[in-house]
């Protein structure tokens, strides 16, 4: 079972609340076995255990039965780190959605979202099995609420929901006012899922934050790569650059490969021995290549690396790089 994480950025809306309240921001870090100087640090990770105590003993001290409600309804793009600038760039809200699907894991980790379309409607579905109970009511209708404040940041107009539900029982006091307020509908309690239900319209509303010049940027940059990787093979090279497009979106296996130049794995296999090399090596010589580059820009931390090169853990992509270049990503760097 894969380790349940939260990025440290994911906490900044809550220093920001109990600081603005009047709260020692410190004490209260170390009362629950953090430092304060990690908050400084965006590549750092936090466990379940952690995330779901800090998130309790924050309602409580602030006496707040929807904390995790006004949480996500205060929430920044800026606060989910490299997912929400991948967001911010997507053409529209369909696109930020099906970005957040894919990279969420960046952020917070251990859950699934799931998109269905039905008619003309669009039900957006938080899978919570892979956190195996630790979610508490507050962080649940954190990430229910963050996702509808999102939506709202991205296009700038409200988006009007049909229906929310949530797995978990209503508030002890019965209050629903705070839900109508930020959510814009009373949701319904102890349903199956942890959902929204929106118009399937509202997929097409375009994002405000989408640069076309720094995507156009990125594109060069892939070409830069292809070109100084396809040099003398032609088959390799046409792999290279196919894969160079699929991991804008995710990281392509042999028989989804195979199948996108329209042969049988054993042919696109013999194709690529014939050029001296495997399917296997092709990948990881795009995944090296990418790493070089993008740690020689400026800008992009090493956990958006691994997350660009589709890595499922930040450790993985340190154990590779090593291997590549027999040094760390940071040494490298620094280098």
């Amino acid at each position: 079972m894969k380790q349940y994480g939260t990025s440290i950025t994911m906490l900044y809306t809550l220093v920001k609340t109990l600081s603005y309240k009047g709260h020692d921001v410190e004490a209260f870090l170390k009362e629950h076995g953090l430092h304060s100087s990690l908050l400084k640090q965006p590549e750092a990770r936090i466990t379940a255990k952690q995330h779901m105590e800090l998130m309790s003993a924050a309602a409580l001290l602030l006496k707040d039965e929807f904390f995790g409600l006004q949480q996500g309804n205060r929430m920044e793009m800026a606060d989910l780190g490299a997912v929400g600038y991948v967001m911010m760039h997507s053409g529209t809200l369909g696109d930020a959605l099906a970005s957040y699907q894919r990279y969420h894991i960046v952020a917070c980790s251990g859950y699934e979202i799931v998109l269905e379309e039905s008619g003309e409607d669009v039900t957006l579905r938080l899978s919570l099995d892979g956190l195996h109970g630790l979610v508490s009511r507050h962080c649940t209708e954190d990430m229910i609420s963050s996702l509808v404040h999102m939506m709202y940041r991205l296009c700038g107009v409200p988006i009007l929901l049909q229906k929310v539900s949530f797995t978990h029982s209503r508030p002890e006091s019965g209050e629903l006012t705070p839900y109508k307020e930020v959510l814009g509908v009373v949701p319904e309690f102890g349903a199956p899922v942890n959902a929204i239900r929106f118009s399937r319209s509202t997929l097409a509303c375009p994002v405000m934050y989408a640069n076309v010049q720094l995507a156009s940027w990125f594109e060069r940059q892939a070409e830069d790569v292809i070109r100084g990787l396809t040099e003398g093979e032609r088959f390799t090279g046409e792999v290279m650059r196919w894969l160079i497009d699929q991991m804008r979106f995710r990281l392509p296996n042999l028989k989804l490969a195979a199948a996108a130049f329209h042969m049988g794995v054993r042919t696109f296999q013999g194709k690529l021995q014939l050029e001296n090399t495997t399917f296997t090596q092709v990948l990881a010589s795009v995944r090296k290549e990418l790493a070089l580059r993008y740690l020689g820009k400026e800008g992009y931390s090493i956990t958006d690396i691994a997350y660009l090169l589709h890595f499922s853990e930040e450790s993985a992509f340190h154990h590779a790089f090593k291997h590549w270049t027999g040094k760390t990503p940071g040494q490298y760097r620094a280098s």
